[in-house]
């Protein structure tokens, strides 16, 4: 059953003039009873109508037609304020040109042209300032065409290009108001794929951005200007994975760096220019911590430096012959060497260590069989080597100590030449030539023969322990032919020769003699082929000799005397008698000293 409200709406209600022609229809579009739409007519044809669209009670289009009836002019209030804020104008019912207010100042805004009912171009004041600032141009209804003066310099800074679907295809702009277009991005499928752009004005693109979804993957750079893009970032879901730079402007890229979650974790470089990767650093926390060199472009690591909070060098790795395996270590603390350590047999044993002190070695230790003990030790000195000390491997031992100069030659050694773990052979050196050796024939550990040498190599003096083997008690000198010169000796170890014998060819020829240890000759021995042929000897002390003996095999034969000591000779015996004598004859001169120095300061 139809109710009595329905009944009495009338959705259409027809108005007519005096002369029964058409002058009004009123409509009620939406059948809530009330009507929302009056076209008005004049001898039959509609001339004018108004229109309520959204039902709110109140006009909001108003439309003017033309002599055949159609709209040529309609007129809108979009925002229900009660002013007309849109005008559309028609040709043969199909838009022409839509005029627009958007913010409701009475000046039209937006206007927007068709053809055969298409939008064709759509020009825009964005600011109100009674200048157009945006112009889209439409293909097919959808945009083609997009320039836009965002600015408001009256200079065009954007340009869009779409396809046929209107979907943004390209974007030209110009991003820091130089005037000129800048900046290019291209879309697809509405997503922008890519961006190029000059950051320097000069008119060619130097940075170039390119995008997976929203996300940028790609970004190369031209940083010196030079046309070359010499540097390269790639990306992950927004967040940089890769850099790679050409530092060398040779079109390679000579610096790779890599990222994890945006921080750098390792850095690949190039430095010969070679095209191949011979340096790796490592970094954690944004910090350097390790660095790998590839020294002889082989391809292969073969120096690995750890690095400590500072970014200095805490640990070295080397691959001294580049068979893949590091053989010197090398320890810092305070980027200060402290202690290396080498495997310089390449057997992968480290046998040598080497200790530092404030940065210059002080000690190198070399361990040949492993067992934990060092067979060789150089002790160093202000960065040169001082001391050589060699062990025996078997008995571990020394068997040589070397003192060296600070241009490294030898200047002293001990050594045990016999393996009996006891030095027996001391040797001094002068410009790289021996001037002193001493020797242990005996075993007993301690020298009892000392050698002293002339710049040719030839011995020149040595002196003997003989008693005690403690202190020295004889002293020889030798002949540049070899043959003994002079020998002297001490007989009660003061260290004050009292004996000297002269030779002659290698045979004795004098001996002076202090016989009393009061430090002056008292005695002298001559001798004629070996045998003792004559004695001088100084009895008071005034160095004068005041007995004169003459020898024949070991018998005296004749004894003369100075008794009154004035340095005449005034008594003689032969064969043990009394001899008269006419006249006083002179005493011989006075008795040389001893000639023999003192013993070398190596016995002390």
């Amino acid at each position: 059953m139809v109710g009595a409200s329905e009944t009495e709406c009338v959705p259409i209600v027809l108005l007519y003039d005096e002369n029964e022609s058409l002058s009004e229809r009123r409509s009620d579009t939406n059948r809530d009873c009330n009507h929302d739409e009056f076209v008005y007519y004049v001898d039959g044809k509609p001339v004018r109508s108004e229109r309520d669209r959204d039902h709110d009670g109140r006009l909001d289009s108003w439309s003017r037609y033309d002599a055949t009836g159609q709209v040529h002019l309609r007129e809108l209030d979009t925002t229900g304020d009660g002013r007309i804020d849109r005008w559309i104008e028609y040709v043969d019912s199909l838009p022409k040109l839509q005029r627009d207010d958007s913010n409701a100042d009475g000046e039209v805004d937006i206007r927007s042209e068709f053809v055969d009912g298409q939008a064709t171009r759509r020009e825009e004041d964005r600011d109100y300032d009674g200048r157009s600032d945006r112009w889209t141009h439409y293909l097919g209804g959808k945009p083609s065409m997009l320039e836009e003066d965002r600015d408001r310099d009256g200079v065009v800074d954007l340009h869009a290009e779409f396809d046929l679907d209107g979907t943004r295809l390209l974007e030209h702009r110009d991003d820091n108001g130089d005037g000129k277009l800048n900046v290019t991005l291209y879309f697809r499928d509405g997503q922008q794929i890519r961006a190029e752009e000059d950051t320097t004005g000069d008119g060619e693109k130097d940075l170039i951005t390119t995008y997976v979804g929203s996300s940028i993957s790609l970004r190369s750079s031209d940083t010196t200007g030079d046309k070359l893009f010499d540097l390269r970032q790639h990306f992950e879901a927004g967040i940089k994975t890769l850099e790679e730079r050409d530092t060398r402007a040779d079109g390679l890229y000579d610096v790779v760096i890599h990222f994890e979650a945006g921080v750098r974790v390792r850095q690949d470089v190039d430095t010969t220019g070679d095209g191949k990767i011979d340096s790796t650093l490592y970094f954690a926390a944004g910090n350097q911590v390790r660095q790998e060199r590839d020294r002889n472009g082989d391809g292969a690591m073969d120096l690995w430096v750890d690095l400590d909070a500072e970014g200095r060098a805490s640990r070295e790795e080397y691959d001294s012959n580049f068979d893949g395996k590091f053989d010197v270590v090398r320890l810092y603390t305070d980027a200060v060497i402290q202690r290396e350590e080498s495997d310089r047999d390449f057997d992968g044993r480290f046998e040598t260590t080497r200790h530092f002190a404030a940065g210059q070695i002080v000690r190198s230790e070399t361990d040949s069989d492993g067992d934990g003990t060092s067979e060789r030790t150089v002790f160093f000195k202000d960065g040169a080597a001082n001391l050589l000390e060699m062990r025996s491997v078997t008995r571990g031992c020394v068997e040589l100590r070397r003192w060296l100069d600070k241009a490294g030659d030898v200047t002293a050694e001990e050594k045990d030449s016999d393996g009996d773990c006891k030095i027996d052979s001391w040797n001094y050196y002068e410009d790289q030539r021996l001037v002193r050796q001493a020797r242990d024939t005996e075993g007993r550990g301690r020298a009892h023969l000392l050698y002293e040498f002339d710049r040719q190599g030839k011995l020149t003096i040595q002196e003997i322990a003989g008693a005690n083997r403690t202190k020295p008690d004889q002293k020889v000198f030798y002949e540049s032919s070899g043959q003994v010169e002079r020998q002297c000796t001490d007989r009660d170890g003061d260290g004050v020769f009292e004996v000297q014998l002269t030779f002659a060819e290698g045979v004795a020829s004098y001996a002076l003699i202090d016989s009393d240890n009061t430090g002056k000759t008292d005695r002298r021995e001559i001798y004629r082929a070996g045998e003792l042929v004559r004695v001088e000897a100084d009895t008071n002390g005034d160095g004068r000799p005041d007995v004169v003996q003459e020898y024949r095999g070991q018998r005296v034969v004749q004894q003369e005397e100075d008794t009154d000591f004035d340095g005449q000779i005034d008594v003689r015996f032969r064969d043990g008698e009394p001899v008269p004598m006419e006249n006083a004859v002179e005493a011989p001169g006075v008795i040389p000293q001893i000639d023999c120095g003192r013993f070398s300061g190596f016995w002390r």
